[in-house]
């Protein structure tokens, strides 16, 4: 039996089951020590704001032993759940601070072969696999897929001074509010020797095709029509859409999953 509490201004939490019974604990226990946390810092920031530097300092002084604590906390929680709520906490962790390759890294190391083994444990190992695939510096893996106009299209073939591959889909809502930014990409760096290649993981070709007419992609585009198990897209480890990796001419990786302003800026410098 579970019991669930949902109620305005207490939170939330669900109890029945052991692994439930021991992330309740822990979300409990981190809710307390964060509210300590927020009161703490009001205050500091008051007193800072009062000139009272001495009185800030104290308060200080207590948010460091706090922040400690759930470190401590957090540190029994990983080592008492060798499962998928360690896992599942490491996950949740790398997604709220888009973690890079070494923090990702740094974190699944802290789990044990049982939280590794476990789906959300698997979920971090497959991210760790495909940044390491687009780390900076390492060779772009190459591919050959068919064109919307027949044609077949390889990429290490492609020429340019930075090359794109956007990944992307004509039912990914992503993907269209970030289309423009690419459109304006190109536009703006094109005539600099920027090329791009949309790798579409649509499955029907009147989709793909509609889409592209109707958000102006005048690149190259290439698809092989099989969704999610597109060729190019699991070579890439892609996970989620819209995603991005960046070559320059030697074929390297110089960047992944830029979006709108840090892209045009990564461009302009490449293509100074």
């Amino acid at each position: 039996t579970y019991k669930a509490l949902l109620r305005d201004g207490d939170g939330w939490f669900i109890t029945g089951g052991e692994l439930q019974n021991a992330q309740t604990e822990y979300q409990k226990g981190c809710g307390v020590l964060q509210n300590q946390l927020v009161a703490l810092q009001a205050k500091s920031d008051s007193l800072r704001k009062a000139l009272k530097y001495g009185s800030a300092s104290k308060v200080n002084d207590s948010i460091s032993t706090i922040k400690k604590e759930l470190d401590m906390l957090r540190t029994s929680y990983l080592s008492a759940n060798n499962n998928i709520l360690s896992a599942a906490l490491v996950l949740q962790e790398l997604e709220q601070m888009d973690a890079p390759l070494n923090a990702c890294k740094e974190l699944y190391a802290q789990l044990g072969e049982g939280a590794k083994a476990s789906s959300c444990g698997e979920i971090v190992n497959q991210r760790i696999q495909r940044l390491e695939k687009i780390s900076r510096g390492s060779k772009a893996p190459d591919f050959t897929l068919p064109t919307l106009d027949g044609k077949t299209f390889t990429l290490s073939a492609m020429q340019g001074k930075v090359k794109i591959v956007d990944f992307w889909a004509s039912w990914c809502g992503p993907c269209r509010m970030e289309m423009p930014n690419v459109v304006k990409a190109y536009k703006d760096f094109h005539d600099k020797g920027l090329e791009i290649v949309g790798v579409s993981l649509d499955e029907r070709k009147e989709d793909w095709a509609e889409a592209v007419k109707e958000m102006g992609m005048t690149w190259i585009q290439a698809s092989d029509l099989k969704g999610w198990k597109s060729e190019a897209a699991r070579l890439y480890k892609v996970e989620g859409i819209p995603a991005c990796v960046l070559i320059n001419q030697k074929g390297e990786i110089v960047g992944a999953d830029l979006r709108a302003e840090e892209l045009h800026a990564r461009l302009a410098e490449l293509l100074k």
